[in-house]
């Protein structure tokens, strides 16, 4: 059973990869489709499964840190923004389907903001 999850720790270099195609195509058709408003359905499909690759690479990482013994301080930014990039993708998920309990953040907050978190983790990793 220990080799299993070493092994699923040291996919996260590969499936770290899903989520930042997913979510930065779904950020680049949001961002030319915000006047037509014409390819919501094929926007709401890209940032699903780049919330669900994201949760996916988070749960490889963190079994690849506590398998590998990677120190706390050299994984700390990288673990922290890779959890805000899932919050963040899974609340444009949320407002792009019109869950009115993201009322309060704005499109442009969270598409921002995610593409920011986005590149630091990535940076950090």
């Amino acid at each position: 059973m220990d080799f299993l999850f070493d092994l699923l720790g040291r996919f996260h270099p590969l499936v770290v990869h899903l989520p930042i195609g997913f979510l930065i195509l779904g950020w680049m058709m949001w961002v030319f489709d915000r006047k037509t408003q014409k390819h919501q359905k094929i926007i709401r499909f890209a940032f699903f499964w780049g919330t669900l690759s994201t949760l996916i690479a988070v749960f490889t990482g963190t079994v690849q840190y506590v398998r590998e013994g990677y120190p706390w301080e050299d994984v700390q930014g990288h673990l922290i923004l890779g959890i805000a990039t899932f919050l963040f993708s899974f609340l444009m998920y949320l407002k792009l389907k019109g869950f009115p309990i993201v009322d309060r953040f704005s499109q442009s907050f969270l598409g921002y903001a995610l593409l920011i978190v986005l590149f630091i983790t990535g940076h950090l990793g």
